[in-house]
Parts: C-alpha cells; sequence; structure tokens
C-alpha cells in the first residue's frame, strides 16, 4: 500500500560552485542572471536546476510529481543553505543568492544547520498535527 502522505525534501546545489559563477557574475545576460537582478527575483527551482544540470530536475521533476503532502504542508522542499526548507517556487535575488553561496553546505555549520533544524521540526509537527490521521503518520515517506 503506497503512502498515504509524502514530503520530499532536496538536498541543496552548490551554491558556489561553477555554474552559480555564471548567475553571479557582473556581467552575466542570460535571461535567467537578468531575473535574478529584478525585482521578482527567480524561483529557487529555476536556480538550483540551472546550478545542477540535470540532477536538480529529475529530482524535482519525480518530487512534484509524485508528492502528496497532507493540507497546509508544501510537498516538495527544497534544502537551501542558510534559509532552511523552502518551497522550490519561493524566489530569491541576486543578493539572496550571493548569501547562499556564502553558506558551505557542512553539518559542523551552524549558519547551514540551524535553519534546516528549525523548518524540520516546523514540518515535523505539521505532519504531526490533528488533521493528519495516526496511521497516516505512520505511513509517511521523507526522501531526500
Amino acid at each position: 500500500m503506497p503512502p498515504a502522505h509524502q514530503v520530499f525534501l532536496l538536498s541543496p546545489a552548490n551554491s558556489a560552485g561553477k555554474r552559480a559563477g555564471f548567475l553571479l557574475r557582473q556581467d552575466a545576460r542570460s535571461p535567467l542572471a537578468q531575473r535574478l537582478r529584478s525585482p521578482e527575483g527567480a524561483t529557487i527551482g529555476e536556480v538550483y536546476t540551472f546550478m545542477s544540470g540535470l540532477y536538480f530536475r529529475g529530482k524535482l521533476a519525480y518530487a512534484l510529481a509524485f508528492a502528496n503532502p497532507p493540507d497546509g504542508c508544501v510537498g516538495t522542499q527544497v534544502i537551501v543553505p542558510g534559509l532552511g526548507l523552502r518551497a522550490p517556487h519561493d524566489t530569491i535575488d541576486l543578493d539572496g543568492l550571493h548569501a547562499i553561496a556564502r553558506v558551505p553546505v557542512d553539518p559542523e555549520e551552524q549558519r547551514y544547520t540551524r535553519p534546516l533544524q528549525r523548518d524540520a521540526a516546523r514540518l515535523a509537527e505539521r505532519l504531526q498535527a490533528p488533521c493528519c490521521s495516526a496511521a497516516s503518520r505512520r505511513r509517511s515517506t521523507w526522501t531526500r
């Protein structure tokens, strides 16, 4: 029997790598780089897909297709260094991407772990809320 609820947590992309550099360069002209510089920004899903390529794109497509969160929960969330868990449709601007790039993905790094632990605890509370039956909680799946 498939789980009643599925929430996917997608691992972070390397925000300080070569592909991120294409977005962070001052002379970046790609449409995505230009959106990062606009007041609207770009979605975390778009930015991470660009930085990780097919790897993240595949994980994101799978998670969006198969997530089955309880009411009030976002079924697909991205681990964003320094920000914790964010929905892939949340937006970020250039300053935000610079800030993310300065936070190492390291379990010893408090700037990385504190927001992640905070949001994971909030998500766990929502998954255990009264709206979720005990049977549903036992069948919940967390995937990375």
